[in-house]
């Protein structure tokens, strides 16, 4: 029952075969690099002055266009490899892991979301913010370098210079205080004649 995936496609059924082949391909890995980076976009196009704007609610439909793509990619991968069950499944302890759970709670909040289940809060709008850290999982150098940047003894060396650099701010601010306090005071300056 192990070698099926989500207990029901065998390794010898073709939407299993068809799946394992589309998420190891170039394309479909290329694919999903141009979706996050449309994606990116739109967020960033996103206007938190106007939010009932016309533009907005645009961006909104484009939005869950985006969500229902990044689903079809998490399904392909979950047919293909399995999901929790098997070496290789979509949530099991591998390489790919940390960034998949990562994924699943992107995909998953966006589904809520698109769905309107749950309460009508900014979180599942924040939590889509984490999109962009799926280019990760695609940059094999970009995911060596945070996986280092997240282990305990490197955090603790970050830790460290963190204080070291907050050390020095308060030193030099304490004497730029010390040598200018007061003395910008009260002074106004015209910009045409600078008096």
């Amino acid at each position: 029952i192990l070698d099926l995936s989500c207990f029901i496609f065998s390794e010898q059924s073709i939407f299993r075969r068809v799946a394992r082949a589309a998420a190891g391909s170039f394309i479909f890995e290329g694919s999903v690099l141009l979706l996050i980076a449309g994606n990116s976009l739109t967020l960033a196009m996103y206007d938190p002055v106007n939010p009932d704007s016309d533009a907005n609610e645009m961006l909104n439909q484009i939005g869950m266009v985006f969500t229902l793509l990044f689903a079809v990619e998490m399904f392909t991968k979950i047919i293909a490899f399995g999901f929790v069950f098997g070496d290789e499944a979509y949530l099991t302890k591998n390489d790919n892991s940390t960034w998949n759970r990562i994924d699943f709670v992107v995909v998953t909040s966006g589904l809520l979301e698109l769905a309107n289940i749950g309460p009508d809060l900014g979180v599942f709008r924040v939590i889509r913010l984490l999109r962009p850290l799926r280019t990760i999982t695609s940059i094999r150098g970009m995911r060596v370098l945070v996986g280092t940047l997240l282990e305990p003894d490197t955090l603790a060396g970050i830790g460290n210079v963190c204080l070291l650099c907050m050390f020095i701010f308060v030193v030099w601010g304490i004497i730029g205080v010390n040598m200018f306090g007061g003395q910008l005071r009260s002074h106004c300056v015209d910009m045409v004649t600078l008096e």
